[in-house]
């Protein structure tokens, strides 16, 4: 190649890489190492400055990515839905009425409950109360005094203990007075001098005992009727009357029989006050009534 050949194609070079040339079609240059690609052809040698290599399209996202700043997520906007013309405005802020959820319910069933509870444990203790009450009743001693009055009057009576329980009764104490009362007045302890006190250590079911009763005189000795009392008897205007009271023990506890009865012995009509001393018959437990002699430990 001469030199003026080597000029030129340099020259052909230059106007190739700096765009200078009157043609818009690129211009293939042939030289003896090979030919050289156009200047716009991808696996041709561009200007210098596209040299560099180019960043692939998910870099350069990435890097766009990382250069722009973070802004904050945007809440999601709920449209809310549209109103019910037919229900009411106000009805949308009413809450869930108590009775149609569970824990509206919760509570009165738990009071409910509680109260089923109680009720049951009340009726229980009565039932097993009545039971024990029912078995003592049925099981303890019962006591009976009799009183025989004579169809002539003098001053002692008969009287008889009977154990008519189930279960033996001890320490059977019985206090017995025996006075002539005014027909219009009730029995009572003011017209009676002194009482005769008669015990028993034990009394099996079905067993008795017998004892007397008899006026007493102011010194607490027995006596007799007198001419006046007798008369008064035949009367009409006084009546006898034997009342106490008695206290005995089983293995249920002490218990106490209140008794009294009467007889007249008039001859003509007369009216006497006797109801009371019929009212007064009574049983029960624990200490007697404090109108009577108490039972001594």
């Amino acid at each position: 190649m001469n030199r003026q050949e080597k000029n030129g194609l340099q020259r052909a070079e230059r106007e190739a890489r700096t765009g200078v040339g009157g043609t818009d079609q690129p211009v293939q240059i042939t030289t003896e190492t090979g030919t050289a690609a156009p200047p716009d052809h991808p696996s041709g040698a561009g200007p210098r400055e596209d040299c560099k290599e180019r960043p692939s399209p998910e870099s350069a996202a990435k890097q766009e990515c990382d250069s722009a700043p973070r802004q904050p997520n945007p809440s999601p906007h709920v449209v809310p839905a549209p109103p019910n013309p037919r229900q009411p405005k106000h009805s949308q802020n009413i809450a869930e009425p108590w009775w149609k959820s569970w824990d509206g319910w919760k509570r009165p069933i738990e009071i409910v409950g509680i109260l089923g509870v109680v009720f049951y444990a009340i009726v229980t203790y009565l039932q097993w109360r009545d039971l024990r009450h029912n078995f003592q009743v049925d099981q303890r001693a019962w006591v009976r005094v009799e009183i025989v009055l004579p169809n002539v009057a003098t001053s002692s009576v008969a009287m008889k203990v009977t154990n008519m329980g189930r279960s033996p009764a001890v320490e059977s104490v019985i206090d017995a007075m025996v006075g002539i009362i005014p027909a219009d007045r009730a029995p009572s302890a003011e017209f009676i001098k002194g009482h005769d006190r008669v015990s028993f250590a034990l009394l099996f079911p079905n067993q008795w005992g017998d004892f007397e009763a008899s006026v007493r005189s102011s010194d607490g000795s027995r006596r007799s009727f007198t001419e006046a009392e007798v008369q008064g008897l035949i009367s009409g205007k006084s009546y006898i009357a034997v009342f106490g009271q008695m206290w005995y023990r089983d293995q249920f506890g002490l218990h106490w029989t209140r008794f009294c009865d009467w007889k007249a012995y008039n001859q003509y009509p007369a009216k006497f006050n006797a109801g009371p001393c019929v009212s007064s018959n009574a049983v029960g437990d624990g200490m007697p009534p404090a109108e009577w002699p108490a039972p001594k430990d």
